[in-house]
């Protein structure tokens, strides 16, 4: 196991708790997670200093730490580099390559996510994810922290015993204690790796701390969850002032415990219903199969600087979604998934829990990559869908970068807005908009930048019977660096009742 010794202003700091080392300019290492192996195939240094990168299990090699100001990345292979690229590439990263390393800067004054892949050779991706500065860390003694390493909860972080029930009693202490006290109770999660099954139940005014070697690592036997049902890792229901974060993990072990993406065991990784006034930051999501957070039927949410890595060839791993909820904001984010990377549903076809209309969310400021829909809307639309903003996206690779699929439910989706989004790879293809089942109209494309046409060498608007697509503005699109001026320069193919389209 890598372990990094970093100097700081020539003091050599070692710290026994936490493999976390402090760099200099204020940039901490994050170490690798205990159940994972070091990179087989790169080595990183940041400003000079050796940074941990470790196998994601699910072939993508991973290193993690937070600075402030601009760092030097040095990315080193276990071959001469004969091609590379960084992505987001419209974050203009310049690269110098010499043999087997590539170097390059990166800066905290990046407008979006200094969430990186890097593409060296034939190996799969390297993901950077820089963070700024960790901020509002539990201090341990302190009045309404409740360790789950330490009496009377006593959770072992050796994966060697299910930890759910003694997580849970520590959760209804920090209730209790925020009731009496009127403010939150926090459950810290030490570092270890605490094995988990479904359900742990999160309560009101509770904060669940993951401190940066701590990993929430599921079962990897299927006899460990409730394959009757419909569970979660972690769910949030009928609760206000909830709060999950910090730079630990959430491992969703299904590459190991599952044989195919429709297997029983499968759950969502974050749930939650019926809240109100929740935040979930900075964790990183991984190998989680199901969908890895549903914001359903809750309000006032912030979810911001969470990281999610899926088994990019399995379906049903979704992003960043949001059912029946309204004002809430997903920001600052990264998704690599195999289904939806973000996705906005009014009602659903298989939870009856889930009712009324999906309004005022917006996704902003995101990295993504997906083999199916990057940004989506329109499906199950039992209820109204409305004033959805999608932003500042930048896809790696997408099947179809944005996507409204109008089916499973008659209510009218309307006032979408696509603004400021990059897409370097189009699968098959950029713009679809399908009206199946019920009527979509104003529906804005802002300074969009696709890098093809896709695989069907068009973009497509298509209205089944009895419906129509109305209003729908394009607003300097551009396709393979050309701006598209008229349906044709587009190759978009309009079929069924579609009218009032403008090209400016």
């Amino acid at each position: 196991m890598l372990k990094p010794h970093i100097g700081l202003l020539k003091v050599v700091l070692f710290i026994s708790l936490s493999m976390n080392v402090m760099l200099a300019s204020l940039e901490t290492a994050y170490s690798i997670p205990p159940h994972c192996d070091t990179s087989k195939f790169f080595t990183v240094k940041v400003d000079g200093r050796s940074v941990p990168v470790f196998d994601s299990k699910i072939s993508k090699s991973i290193t993690r730490f937070s600075f402030s100001g601009t760092s030097r990345i040095e990315v080193t292979a276990i071959e001469d580099i004969e091609s590379h690229r960084i992505f987001p590439g419209a974050y203009g990263y310049r690269a110098q390559v010499k043999g087997r390393s590539l170097t390059f800067d990166i800066s905290d004054e990046q407008s979006g996510p200094n969430y990186l892949a890097v593409k060296i050779n034939d190996f799969d991706y390297l993901l950077i994810f820089a963070d700024p500065p960790e901020k509002d860390i539990p201090q341990l003694g302190n009045e309404g922290i409740f360790d789950i390493s330490q009496e009377p909860y006593l959770a072992k972080g050796d994966f060697s015993e299910i930890a759910n029930q003694k997580i849970i009693h520590a959760v209804e202490d920090a209730h209790a204690w925020a009731v009496v006290n009127g403010k939150p109770g926090i459950v810290y999660v030490p570092p270890g790796v605490f094995k988990i099954t479904e359900d742990l139940h999160l309560k009101s005014s509770v904060h669940l701390y993951l401190s940066p070697d701590a990993v929430l690592r599921a079962s990897t036997k299927v006899e460990d969850f409730n394959v009757r049902k419909k569970h979660y890792l972690i769910s949030i229901d009928n609760c206000e002032n909830v709060r999950i974060y910090g730079r630990g993990i959430i491992d969703g072990s299904s590459s190991l415990r599952m044989e195919s993406y429709k297997d029983p065991s499968r759950y969502t990784a974050i749930q939650s219903y019926d809240s109100e006034n929740l935040k979930i930051e900075d964790i990183l999501l991984l190998d989680n199969q199901e969908w890895n957070i549903n914001i359903a039927t809750s309000t006032q949410f912030l979810v911001e600087r969470v990281k999610i890595l899926s088994r990019t060839d399995w379906k049903w791993n979704d992003g960043f979604d949001a059912s029946s909820s309204c004002y809430g904001t997903f920001r600052m984010g990264f998704a690599m998934t195999g289904d939806d990377n973000a996705c906005a549903k009014a009602g659903s076809k298989w939870d009856p829990r889930i009712k009324g209309d999906i309004h005022d969310i917006v996704w902003e400021n995101m990295v993504f990559w997906t083999n199916a829909r990057g940004c989506k809307t329109g499906m199950q639309s039992y209820y109204q869908t409305y004033n959805i903003t999608f932003k500042d996206i930048h896809f790696i690779f997408a099947d179809n970068p944005m996507e409204i699929d109008h089916k499973d439910g008659n209510a009218p989706v309307y006032n979408i807005s696509y603004q400021n989004i990059v897409a370097e790879e189009v699968g098959e293809r950029g713009i679809w908009l399908n009206c199946k089942d019920g009527n979509i109209y104003n529906i804005e494309f802002k300074n969009i930048n696709l890098a093809g046409f896709g695989s069907t060498d068009e973009n497509l608007i298509t209205v089944h019977d009895g419906y129509s697509v109305r209003d729908v503005r394009f607003d300097d699109l551009y396709i393979e660096g050309r701006k598209i001026q008229n349906k044709s320069d587009g190759k978009f193919v309009f079929e069924g009742d579609v009218s009032d389209v403008a090209f400016k």
